[in-house]
């Protein structure tokens, strides 16, 4: 993963919600990685999917704060439906503002998310 800073001394404190659109269960979570731009989790979470034809893997990527809200760095999705079972398959993404295709604010770099 390469992001870009959100703190003003350079150093963000990243971690990955990951949730499946349309599940009622609450988000997964990695841990957080202080002060670091560069980081590699290597963890791994199991999903109960429902209907891959329709669901997509969300991954919101935000900067923790000790005190406050934390800061949402960016954001993207995996289409389920690009997936075959026991197969594994490498996505780099772009991370975005919003998952709005026509707002221009997600041409500017938040850095990116390698998923595997």
């Amino acid at each position: 993963m390469k992001l870009k800073k959100k703190d003003l001394l350079g150093a963000s404190d990243p971690y990955v919600k990951l949730k499946l659109t349309g599940d009622t269960l609450p988000s997964k979570k990695t841990t957080v990685k202080h002060k670091n731009l560069n980081p590699e989790w290597n963890e791994e979470f199991s999903f109960v999917v429902k209907d891959p034809e329709s669901q997509a893997l969300d991954l919101n990527v935000y900067d923790w704060e000790q005190v406050g809200k934390h800061d949402k760095m960016g954001m993207n999705a995996i289409q389920l439906k690009e997936l075959t079972p026991e197969e594994p398959k490498v996505y780099t993404l772009e991370l975005l503002k919003n998952m709005d295709p026509n707002d221009s604010q997600n041409e500017k770099s938040r850095g990116q998310v390698v998923v595997e």
